[in-house]
């Protein structure tokens, strides 16, 4: 990420998690594949913003370094919250992976998190019929709830 912009990017955030205090709340700041593609950019951002109001939203499926589930281990301990997708890859499709749930618990156990898992359905691309969520989303969590049983 660009210095510059990041420094215009951590002080306007700085300034919602200043505002965010007052009332309790925390900000998240989620990596997405974009400007923040490693958990290396997620943390000197949120290092830049230097507020105890604002941590990392760990987006499992959006880390673009050579391996996600490092850059998931190096973010977690700024987690203030993840969202968990059924693949690491973003996009779901037949060459993506699915989310080795276990390891991906072990990481958050190892972090001391504390707070939900909120889990994220993707729709296909490339014109394959949409999932239909009422059979898809209790499926995930099951295997979720599972994972989280497994490695207690």
């Amino acid at each position: 990420m660009c210095d510059e912009v990041e420094k215009w990017i951590a002080d306007d955030i700085r300034a919602c998690a200043e505002h965010a205090a007052k009332f309790g709340v925390i900000i998240g700041v989620q990596n997405h594949g974009d400007f923040i593609k490693t958990a290396d950019d997620q943390i000197a951002l949120i290092q830049r913003i230097d507020s105890p109001w604002c941590g990392a939203i760990v987006d499992t499926g959006y880390y673009r370094g050579a391996d996600n589930y490092a850059e998931m281990a190096k973010a977690a301990p700024y987690a203030v919250n993840w969202q968990v997708k059924q693949g690491t890859e973003g996009v779901e499709n037949e060459e993506s992976k699915p989310t080795d749930l276990k390891r991906l618990l072990k990481i958050v156990r190892a972090s001391n998190y504390r707070g939900y898992l909120p889990i994220e359905i993707l729709s296909s691309r490339g014109g394959t019929a949409p999932k239909d969520p009422f059979k898809v989303v209790p499926e995930f969590l099951a295997e979720l709830r599972r994972a989280i049983a497994e490695t207690a």
